[in-house]
């Protein structure tokens, strides 16, 4: 896959020679969810049929958060993941385009002349596709220039798969619901920090990643999880929340208990992966009594582990 930012060839600043004619599809892909991949592996299909190759046109920012349409409460994937989880897929070409108030202002004729210096054959649609500015263009203006492929809504067990469901469904601590329709556990990859250490004083060694807003939408409290690190696999469990108990933090963290793990690993690329939803997060009166508590909320999560075998 070749990754082109596009930001400088839109501004005409630096010319962009593509010489074999694209099938692309163009959205956030926030979450690269099931119905992404089933969208996309259409359009990698009708590229073959075609001969064509294959291109995403994708925004490293959300529109709705930059015009302000909606609180941004953070992403599903990141770009640095969302690239990640793309270029998996086997598609041919990665457009990403910075979006601004000022790109916004792009008429959709405009957009459609972009696509055609792209060299753009034919594009793969859903009905409801609106883009350029006010969203005026839409799936029919679209024919009148280009090949369409329309893409119909996608269900699982009945239920629409759309990125917004998947931040309700995360927001409510529904994390299997979430993870259906994902396709994959919904996880979080950070860099451990060192922590207040506090809980080595009542024998809980935790690992924890400061959280920025992108996670603003995750439900505060504890989860079972499933740890990679090195490419190896542990289980354990996780706060995420502000540690109202003895060690608060303005910024909201993560911090996992690693079961039967007692490696150094600050300063490490690790990635939680969320299972299930324990409980919400609480204040306890003292370390005996959370102590009590997260020897609990393990029992819990290994009984689930273990019903689920």
């Amino acid at each position: 896959m070749e990754l082109i930012n596009l930001d400088s060839f839109i501004n005409e600043s630096k010319p962009l020679q593509l010489n074999n004619p694209l099938i692309v599809t163009i959205g956030m892909f926030d979450g690269v969810h099931l119905a992404h991949r089933a969208l996309i592996k259409k359009m990698i299909d009708e590229a073959k049929r075609k001969n064509l190759k294959s291109g995403v046109i994708t925004f490293n920012y959300h529109p709705d958060f930059v015009l302000e349409k909606r609180e941004n409460k953070g992403y599903l994937t990141n770009i640095d993941e969302k690239i990640r989880m793309l270029k998996s897929l086997e598609i041919d070409y990665l457009f990403v385009i910075t979006f601004t108030k000022e790109f916004s202002l792009i008429s959709h004729e405009d957009f459609e002349s972009l696509l055609t210096k792209l060299n753009v054959k034919a594009v793969i649609a859903g009905r409801d596709a609106k883009y350029g500015y006010r969203g005026l263009g839409n799936i029919e203006t679209l024919k009148k220039k280009f090949e369409v492929i329309e893409f119909s809504d996608y269900y699982i067990d009945g239920e629409l798969i759309h990125s917004k469901n998947i931040r309700i469904s995360l927001e409510k601590g529904e994390i299997e619901k979430a993870n259906k329709l994902l396709g994959y556990n919904f996880y979080v990859r950070g860099i451990v920090a060192k922590g207040r250490q506090i809980g080595r004083t009542y024998n809980v060694k935790t690992a924890n990643i400061e959280l920025n807003n992108e996670y603003d939408y995750l439900i505060s409290g504890v989860y079972g999880v499933k740890v990679i690190i090195d490419d190896k696999e542990y289980i354990g469990i996780c706060n995420i929340g502000n540690n109202p108990s003895f060690n608060f933090t303005f910024a909201r963290r993560l911090e996992v208990n690693i079961f039967d793990f007692n490696e150094d690993i600050y300063g490490k690329e690790i990635i939680v992966e969320m299972i299930t939803f324990i409980r919400k997060e609480k204040k306890f009166n003292s370390k005996e009594e959370l102590k009590i508590q997260i020897e609990k909320d393990t029992k819990y999560y290994l009984d689930y582990l273990e019903e689920k075998r």
